[in-house]
């Protein structure tokens, strides 16, 4: 398993979708994907506080080109950022060259991490631990390499979440048992195969050859996958606050926030924000050691 999620991330960096069409290793790509994650994703900048860390060591695990990484540089943090394929560390050292930054990138594995004991201030981590094979053994090594008074700020997806629940668990994953049902060989009648959208029509197809199951479906509905060999998104979880809080009960202080509403513009502003607080996507972790 922890071959295969190498093999997805390697062939299938997080960023590359969000480039708008700007050639990868250029300024004007990792403009883009920085404009297009803080606006569609503000509550990053909420949960990271970029500019408190001045002068601070940070370490971010994982999240491909480490765009919050440099905003954390900016910040006048002292940066190291690790991640498990060699693709995304290449991008990330491009990245810090191109607009002059500092930092120390390290292809490693989350569970295993090559830095002494209580050496950072901040490890950071975004959309990163729930797709790793043991999450129990990298909270153990965040916690390690966190001095003390030190803090984790980690991102991991909301299990009691309006994505979770309603887009995946009741419109999602019923639709695909559906068509499974009825077309089990992954050939679809021309009509529904021109209307229905291609990342559906992915989903169908892979879920034809391996089978369905509804944490499957999850996995493939949280990041992009497609038809062929690596291609598709093996492994996500979910955590509802009493999980994610055991899962940093090494520390010796841990809170839960709740943010990011996808799929939900048709709720009036006033109440998306109080919906948001509760059943977002992004559920964030913040303890202290």
């Amino acid at each position: 398993m922890k071959q295969r999620v190498r093999e997805y991330w390697e062939r299938h960096p997080n960023v590359l979708s969000r480039g708008m069409g700007q050639d990868p290793g250029t300024r004007e790509f990792c403009e883009a994907v920085a404009s297009h994650r803080y606006t569609a994703e503000p509550c990053i900048l909420e949960m990271a506080a970029f500019d408190r860390w001045t002068g601070r060591r940070v370490l971010e695990v994982g999240r491909g080109m480490e765009t919050d990484l440099r905003r954390f540089a900016r910040g006048g943090g002292t940066v190291v950022g690790v991640d498990l394929t060699q693709n995304a560390v290449e991008l990330a050292r491009e990245g810090f060259v191109l607009f002059g930054f500092l930092g120390v990138f390290v292809v490693a594995d989350a569970e295993a991490l090559p830095f002494r004991d209580e050496v950072f201030d901040l490890v950071y981590s975004h959309g990163v631990i729930h797709h790793i094979l043991d999450p129990q053994a990298a909270v153990r090594e965040i916690y390690r390499v966190v001095s003390p008074g030190g803090e984790a700020r980690v991102m991991v997806y909301h299990h009691d979440s309006y994505f979770a629940i309603v887009i995946v668990g009741m419109l999602v994953g019923p639709a695909m048992r559906a068509f499974l049902w009825v077309f089990p060989e992954g050939k679809l009648p021309r009509a529904i195969d021109r209307i229905l959208p291609r990342r559906l029509k992915d989903m169908y197809l892979i879920l034809a050859e391996r089978g369905y199951s509804l944490a499957r479906v999850l996995a493939l509905s949280t990041d992009p996958s497609f038809p062929g060999a690596g291609n598709a998104n093996p492994l996500s979880r979910c955590y509802s606050r009493r999980e994610a809080r055991e899962l940093f009960s090494l520390f010796r202080f841990c809170e839960t926030h709740i943010r990011q509403l996808y799929y939900a513009g048709f709720i009036p502003m006033g109440l998306r924000r109080w919906v948001e607080k509760r059943l977002g996507w992004f559920l964030f972790v913040r303890a202290v050691k």
